[in-house]
């Protein structure tokens, strides 16, 4: 049996697959499995994936339903003690996991293992080295704000701690990982690696650019988390400040994009849940002189 089981979902990123997929093989840790989930691709997503003929890479195809949806087809096949998610646009730094794995090993109460990353803008293009360190008990960051560095690209987690707060919510379509990172928050620490350890890329393609999935997404996250009768008071109380960072992020998504009226209205939201946040002022201003947005 593999220490790590690796599930890939993919939707039409035929281009991108064979990358990913090699990201993982490449890896200095090599006690693996892959299991890549073809989400009712068109393009030729499932003949590249065909290349590599068995052994550690297993297929799954199913009709499209969304990431979260082909992460659960997967996650009963997997065997491993850990569980770790790529996203098939993104790429692993060859000794991820050799990094990771000793922190889960050290710790029991850790489930969840991060890291630093790069993020490119389009294929071919900058890499910024992009972090936000989370180690401990570390809900109350969570709550605020989908802080988890790289997200599930980067994700290590540990397999009885998934077993504990259950799968993905496939009704969801955007901040799906958030809603899974807050879960697992609330019964296990964080541990964080220092170091890049991923690849992540921002193109036209990325589900994070569609506002409207984005924001129905936060709206559903925020409330039925804050909504739960369990929280402590003191993570109750921070209900505005994550509809303020969830308005921000709408804002300058909308502003990369080129809709300012968007973006405005989103930023005045945010100020309004948070009036003294010196953050959405500075995009508005960035924004009115013509500064790209970060």
């Amino acid at each position: 049996m593999p220490r790590v089981s690796v599930i890939i979902p993919t939707f039409n990123y035929g281009h991108f697959i064979c990358q990913a997929i090699d990201s993982v093989l490449n890896q200095t840790f090599d006690d693996l499995e892959i299991i890549v989930v073809d989400d009712g691709s068109s393009d030729d997503t499932v003949a590249r994936i065909g290349q590599y003929g068995g052994g550690r890479v297993r297929l799954i195809q199913q009709d499209h339903r969304g990431p979260s949806a082909a992460r659960n087809r997967a996650y009963p096949e997997t065997t491993g003690e850990f569980v770790a998610f790529l996203d098939a646009d993104d790429l692993w730094l060859p000794d991820k996991l050799e990094r990771q794995i000793p922190l889960l090993e050290a710790d029991e109460r850790v489930g969840l293992v991060a890291g630093a990353y790069y993020l490119q803008i389009d294929a071919t293009g900058e890499r910024f080295e992009r972090q936000s360190p989370l180690r401990g008990d570390v809900l109350r960051y969570v709550a605020v704000e989908n802080i988890v560095s790289g997200s599930a690209t980067t994700a290590l987690m540990r397999r009885s701690v998934l077993d504990r707060v259950g799968p993905m919510d496939e009704s969801l379509r955007a901040c799906e990982d958030w809603d899974l990172w807050l879960r697992i928050a609330r019964v296990s620490h964080f541990a964080y690696v220092d170091a890049p350890i991923a690849v992540l890329r921002r193109h036209s393609g990325n589900s994070s650019s569609d506002g409207s999935r984005m924001i129905a997404g936060y709206k559903r996250v925020i409330e039925r988390f804050f909504s739960d009768p369990t929280l402590p008071p003191e993570i109750k109380r921070l209900r505005r400040r994550a509809w303020a960072v969830a308005n921000l992020t709408m804002g300058k998504l909308a502003a990369r994009h080129g809709r300012r009226s968007e973006a405005t209205k989103y930023l005045a939201r945010a100020i309004w849940h948070r009036p003294l946040w010196a953050d959405p002022y500075v995009v508005l201003a960035r924004g009115l002189i013509g500064h790209p947005i970060a």
